[in-house]
């Protein structure tokens, strides 16, 4: 089964990793790194996201496209990236959440298959 994993940040957190050395940016990449190395055979895709300050969203009003500036949902809570995984089941699932240690929080969707 697939599974989406979404790495979430709140913006206070965001505004912290902003104030980093280059030293700890390396260590959170070496963390991370690893932690894909770990769970490679499960990874089937995943990005990170750019600045939720340079998003676009388009709403619908009445069945009209309404184009806005930034991310579509007004939250403290920030996606940093995510990653489409596959395996047994969401216990599996779970226990790799459990290993991300970068975000202050990592949220699992089932996919659909279409």
């Amino acid at each position: 089964m697939k599974y989406v994993l979404m790495f979430c940040a709140t913006k206070e957190g965001r505004a912290r990793g902003a104030s980093l050395t280059q030293d700890q940016i390396a260590g959170m990449n070496e963390k991370a790194g690893a932690w894909f190395g770990r769970y490679g055979a499960n990874i089937r895709g995943g990005e990170r996201l750019g600045d939720p300050n340079n998003a676009t969203t388009v709403k619908f009003n009445g069945g009209a496209p309404v184009v806005s500036d930034g991310p579509f949902v007004e939250a403290n809570e920030i996606i940093g990236g995510f990653a489409i995984v596959e395996a047994a089941n969401l216990d599996e699932v779970i226990g790799m959440a459990k290993n991300w240690e970068l975000s202050e929080a990592v949220e699992i969707w089932p996919t659909l298959d279409m």
